[in-house]
């Protein structure tokens, strides 16, 4: 009988190992909430991320007209070349209004509409008729084919330096 009851028994086998899938639902909604909170997390990075790119180009290019300012100011008193320095003036105007107003077609814009344009840029009133007023205008338009300047030119010059300061701190935020 001993023999029989031996022969009738059957090993033990463990259970297959359940698959990962079957997990319970609460899991499987963790899951899911992670996985969302992932792509949320994307979504919102990118515009943050543009923010911050645009403001690090910004800051670089209120540094760049900054500093070449500075260098027309120090070219011009060292020199005391006022053509040299309206013609510098005039160039960094020129290059500011091209990057800052894209859909203003700046590059066409020559003497009268040029000057007027700079004068409509003014967030606050213009000062003093800004660049349209006086011998500014026509000494900012035609500084470059001048041989030399007289002594009045000459002040009307360092008027033009200031106010074109002045325009880049209030239009370009420099």
């Amino acid at each position: 009988m001993n023999a029989d009851a031996l022969k009738q028994l059957k090993d033990i086998h463990l259970p297959a190992p359940e698959a990962w899938w079957h997990l319970p639902w609460g899991v499987w909604l963790l899951l899911g909430c992670a996985c969302l909170l992932v792509l949320l997390m994307v979504w919102a990075w990118r515009p943050l991320k543009q923010r911050y790119h645009a403001k690090k180009h910004k800051q670089a290019r209120q540094d760049a007209i900054r500093q070449e300012i500075q260098q027309i100011e120090q070219d011009f008193e060292k020199t005391e070349d006022a053509l040299a320095m309206i013609s510098a003036v005039s160039i960094l105007l020129r290059r500011v209004s091209i990057t800052l107003f894209k859909n203003a077609h700046v590059e066409g814009l020559i003497q009268s509409q040029w000057l007027a344009f700079l004068d409509r840029q003014w967030k606050k009133e213009c000062p003093n008729g800004g660049f349209s007023a006086g011998n500014i205008g026509p000494l900012l338009s035609t500084a470059a084919y001048r041989k030399n300047l007289d002594e009045a030119l000459q002040k009307d010059a360092v008027i033009l330096l200031n106010l074109s300061k002045r325009w880049l701190h209030e239009v370009a935020d420099v």
